[in-house]
């Protein structure tokens, strides 16, 4: 799931604005946007990308929507304090602050309902990319945003739509 730019315009997954290793080779099975039907995500672990609105609303859909699952959330904006939001005092928009409540919980991983939680700030490369039992499947490492270095940790997630 791609999340990040703007509503119409995400932005590549990479850092700095530019494609992240492997993207461009996989980039028409990326889900982008908000989608209405989060069925497509159980069972298999679903990588959203962004820190936004439209990434925490996503999350809170895939959540909402019963199944099972993990997902692994990527941001590239620095937590402040252990916190991905600040929250607005008074704040009009009732559901942007429960969003902003929510996010900041779950960066902090762990269950919820039946769907396991985890997140890394930082950008993703693109390790390898296959097919298990019919689904399509990219596996990602983790990319040092101010470095440049990166590990050799991957995670494994099912690419949308197959």
């Amino acid at each position: 799931m791609d999340c990040s730019g703007t509503w119409g315009n995400p932005n590549w997954v990479g850092t700095s604005g530019m494609p992240a290793v492997g993207e461009r080779r996989i980039n028409e099975r990326i889900v982008k946007g908000i989608p209405e039907d989060v069925k497509m995500f159980e069972g298999g672990v679903t990588m959203v990308v962004g820190s936004g609105a439209s990434a925490i609303t996503v999350v809170e859909r895939i959540l909402g929507g019963g199944g099972r699952g993990r997902i692994l959330w990527v941001s590239r904006r620095e937590l402040k304090e252990g916190r991905l939001y600040e929250r607005i005092e008074n704040d009009p928009l009732p559901q942007r602050d429960k969003l902003s409540v929510m996010a900041n919980r779950l960066i902090k991983g762990g269950k919820e309902g039946g769907w396991e939680v985890s997140h890394i700030c930082g950008g993703v490369r693109v390790i390898r990319e296959g097919k298990t039992d019919g689904k399509i499947t990219v596996t990602v490492g983790e990319e040092e945003v101010r470095g440049g270095g990166r590990s050799e940790g991957g995670e494994e997630r099912r690419a949308g739509g197959a």
